[in-house]
């Protein structure tokens, strides 16, 4: 099996899984007497229905080539939506012997149990940065809050249905701190390597299917070592953030920013166009020229490269990073403090003397 047919076939699992879900809460809410967990599961059947939304939109762009292999072991993730499958029909079928027990508290805990083991919920990822504000992460963290917010009111009389709702809200919150944490760089609370990559592979897909430019900046601090040798590690510290608050405040929210190691940082906009990848930069530049901290007058270099992506997206980003990270080459032997766009033939180019490079030729 092809590495693109596997992935259609993970995504067409996890709809399967969401569908026997919202086919288990929709059982629940037909056959419940209580006002109350009739409305619950009424609203847990709506969410199941917006997740299935969510995988299949996700089927369709990998059926389509659009999204990118999303873990390093796809084989094993399938292996364990298969092993799942089951587990939720056996939930299914003992709520369907009665609807109306006090039990069926406990099963739909169980049912979320399962939907929160890390390699299903690590699959959300792959739908972040994607337009129109998607981000079924933060929509499961509401559905799994409206739950257990409506079961602590019907857990006092059941310490085992309490325990099992503590238990799982600690789950939740433990996955979700390991999946950020090996995503964040701790110092800026921007995106780190790894968290960049998973980022940037859907947005690039994305642009590459509707035909958007994609822009990458490649960001570094003239002379760090200089400042933390002569002002200390605390004060590079405080250089590293000011400088993630000055992109933040200059890039879009769809725009991907992180740090790529050091005091080397990566922005990935899409749309956008030669012009306007220019100007941000310069302006980046600027505001960091005009921002000291105390004695300290730091100065960045920007590389900068865009392109429309063709038919081998991941070969085409890696190029274009390349080529950013070439035009910062150029930026630092020119003197600093500058920013140069990648051009055919760059590296034998003579560096300018001064000022900013704005070359848009591709």
């Amino acid at each position: 099996m092809s590495e693109q047919s596997r992935l259609s076939r993970i995504f067409e699992l996890c709809l399967s899984i969401e569908h026997r879900a919202l086919t288990f809460y929709r059982e629940l809410a037909s056959g419940t007497l209580d006002a109350e967990l009739g409305a619950l599961w009424k609203e847990m059947a709506r969410d199941e229905a917006q997740h299935m939304a969510y995988w299949g939109r996700l089927l369709e762009m990998s059926r389509a080539g659009d999204v990118p292999e999303p873990l390093d072991k796809p084989e094993e993730l399938e292996a364990f939506l298969l092993d799942l499958l089951p587990k939720i029909d056996e939930l299914a079928a003992r709520v369907r012997k009665d609807t109306s027990s006090p039990d069926v508290l406990v099963l739909a805990l169980r049912l979320e149990f399962h939907l929160l083991e890390p390699r299903f919920q690590s699959l959300f990822h792959c739908l972040y940065n994607l337009p129109e504000r998607q981000n079924p992460e933060e929509d499961y963290e509401i559905h799994l809050r409206r739950l257990m917010t409506t079961l602590n009111r019907h857990s006092e009389s059941s310490p085992m249905l309490a325990l099992l709702i503590e238990t799982i809200e600690r789950i939740w919150k433990v996955n979700m701190e390991a999946i950020h944490s090996s995503q964040l760089d701790h110092l800026t609370g921007l995106l780190n390597r790894r968290g960049i990559a998973v980022a940037m592979r859907p947005l690039t897909y994305l642009a590459r299917r509707n035909g958007h430019p994609v822009g990458v900046m490649m960001i570094d601090l003239d002379d760090f070592k200089a400042i933390n040798d002569t002002f200390g590690h605390p004060a590079g510290d405080k250089v590293l953030v000011l400088v993630t608050q000055l992109m933040r405040c200059r890039l879009r929210a769809s725009d991907i920013v992180g740090r790529y190691g050091g005091e080397e940082f990566l922005a990935v906009l899409t749309p956008t166009d030669p012009q306007h990848l220019a100007e941000i930069a310069e302006n980046l530049r600027r505001a960091v020229e005009a921002n000291p901290i105390g004695e300290i007058h730091a100065t960045i270099s920007i590389g900068t490269a865009y392109a429309v992506l063709r038919d081998d997206v991941e070969k085409d980003l890696d190029e274009l990073i390349h080529q950013a990270d070439q035009a910062l080459l150029k930026a630092k032997r020119a003197g600093k403090n500058r920013v140069v766009n990648w051009s055919p033939g760059i590296n034998n180019q003579r560096p300018a003397a001064h000022g900013t490079d704005y070359s848009r030729t591709l």
